[in-house]
């Protein structure tokens, strides 16, 4: 680790994080872990959790120490599982006062919502965030 004086090691801090899209998140991971630099680790980890993992590169990985690159696994799966629930499982429906037939609605509820949202998150081609999902699925 270099050692450097407070006032630069405060410098460097501020200019990363004026411009943290310039680095890879893993980078960021890196610089916060081996200068204690804590400002670099929340949500810089956070940003690393949107990225699939196929796109991980090797040389990102190394950059991060085990624990980290073991605990974004971990992060990533739950999330990933978490996606596929709220694929599947379609919010409540408040039906209208005039709806003629419940279950029918509910059907068709379920079908426009897996069809719709659905396919949005589970694209593997192009994935969508869930924010992102929800917006489309409204301009359906």
């Amino acid at each position: 680790m270099l050692q450097c004086s407070n006032a630069i090691h405060d410098y460097i801090t501020a200019c990363i994080l004026q411009r943290p899209f310039i680095f890879h998140p893993s980078e960021l991971i890196y610089f916060g872990t081996e200068y204690d630099i804590p400002p670099l680790l929340g949500c810089r980890f956070t940003r690393l959790c949107k990225i699939p993992l196929i796109k991980i590169k090797k040389c990102h990985c190394l950059l991060m120490r085990s624990e980290v690159f073991a605990t974004y696994i971990q992060v990533k799966t739950c999330l990933d599982k978490h996606c596929c629930m709220v694929a599947g499982e379609p919010p409540e429906m408040q039906h209208s006062n005039d709806c003629q037939d419940l279950v029918a609605c509910s059907e068709d509820w379920r079908a426009i919502w897996w069809n719709g949202m659905g396919w949005l998150l589970l694209d593997a081609r192009n994935p969508h965030s869930y924010d992102d999902a929800l917006e489309r699925f409204k301009s359906l």
